[in-house]
């Protein structure tokens, strides 16, 4: 830095352009939808970004040009959230449409009387029903 306490023009400017530089091809790698690829230019950005010295005057189209990418970015992963979100809906309204075939399962019988309900009169050689919860009187 010269004696006079600003910096000589362009110092400052090699980072801003790193900076740069991974923010486009990380908005081209969204626009792809290479998620991945995205996702790591973010982080090096990220991380080349923590370093920046101030903003020099030198570096303000590239900072400009920074976020107009992000911006971009911002929207690609937005509309892809909307994509997910509608493809989550469809295949739930499909799993509730398949479900709506499946018989529901059927209700074990209930016997309304128990096997010391009913008596058997052999008297006469004959099966007689002799009372029992359920079961009419001969």
């Amino acid at each position: 830095m010269p004696e006079d306490g600003h910096s000589p023009p362009g110092a400052g400017l090699a980072g801003w352009q790193r900076l740069l530089e991974l923010v486009r091809r990380q908005a081209a790698a969204a626009a792809a939808g290479r998620v991945e690829e995205a996702l790591q230019c973010g982080r090096e950005a990220e991380a080349v970004s923590s370093a920046l010295p101030p903003l020099p005057p030198a570096a303000v189209a590239c900072a400009r040009e920074a976020c107009a990418c992000l911006a971009g970015v911002e929207a690609e992963a937005a509309a892809a959230l909307a994509r997910v979100a509608a493809e989550l809906a469809a295949l739930d309204r499909g799993r509730q449409a398949v479900a709506a075939y499946l018989l529901p399962p059927s209700p074990a019988p209930q016997l309304t009387a128990s096997a010391a309900d009913y008596r058997v009169d052999l008297r006469d050689g004959a099966e007689h029903a002799q009372g029992g919860a359920g079961y009419p009187r001969p």
